[in-house]
């Protein structure tokens, strides 16, 4: 007969039970943290590319006299691993505008978004009414990200653009898109 002193303790399947689903909670909240630190980061390390880029393309601009009329969009970084808005890799040849670029400044080797880095460079673009060719246009993760740079966005789907009000250019659930302008703000 076993007596109080004989019984062995341990943990009841209750108590285990109770520890698995603690530690299951604990196991998911810290993936949805490190999930939105990782977006913060990968975001952080674009907005600082397209800063760097738009100092780099500024300087090129003062030192040439205007920007590069070319009338595609081309990929802004030394690796030129930029995607269409269709999913399809970029296959212009980026080079001589990376090389000239360079000259001035060192352009990102690349960004942690498949989308990429872009200038974008259209003739007839405005921005309130006054000419407005070049631009950086990236995408970063998330719905309505802050952009890091004054933006801009459409204006009722005409050719002229307008600074926003909520600093990205347009938003979807899982990313946001930023136009920003390469001429000095304070000219318009």
């Amino acid at each position: 007969m076993l007596t109080k002193t004989d019984r062995r303790s341990g943990f009841t399947i209750v108590e285990l039970l109770i520890v698995i689903v603690v530690i299951g909670i604990l196991a998911a909240i810290s993936t949805v943290a490190y999930n939105g630190i990782k977006e913060r980061a990968a975001n952080s390390a674009t907005v600082s590319g397209a800063v760097n880029a738009q100092k780099i393309l500024n300087f090129y601009m003062n030192q040439e006299g205007s920007y590069a009329t070319t009338t595609t969009n081309y990929c802004l970084t030394v690796d030129n691993k930029c995607l269409n808005t269709d999913g399809s890799v970029i296959t212009l040849d980026n080079s001589t505008l990376i090389t000239t670029l360079q000259k001035v400044g060192k352009l990102p080797a690349s960004v942690p978004n498949n989308w990429g880095l872009r200038y974008s460079y259209q003739s007839a673009r405005t921005l309130n009414g006054q000419p407005m060719p070049a631009a950086i246009v990236y995408r970063l993760k998330g719905a309505n990200a802050n952009c890091g740079i004054r933006t801009v966005i459409s204006n009722g789907g005409t050719a002229d653009y307008m600074y926003t009000t909520t600093n990205y250019t347009t938003s979807t659930a899982t990313e946001t898109q930023c136009i920003i302008p390469l001429q000095d703000p304070s000219s318009i």
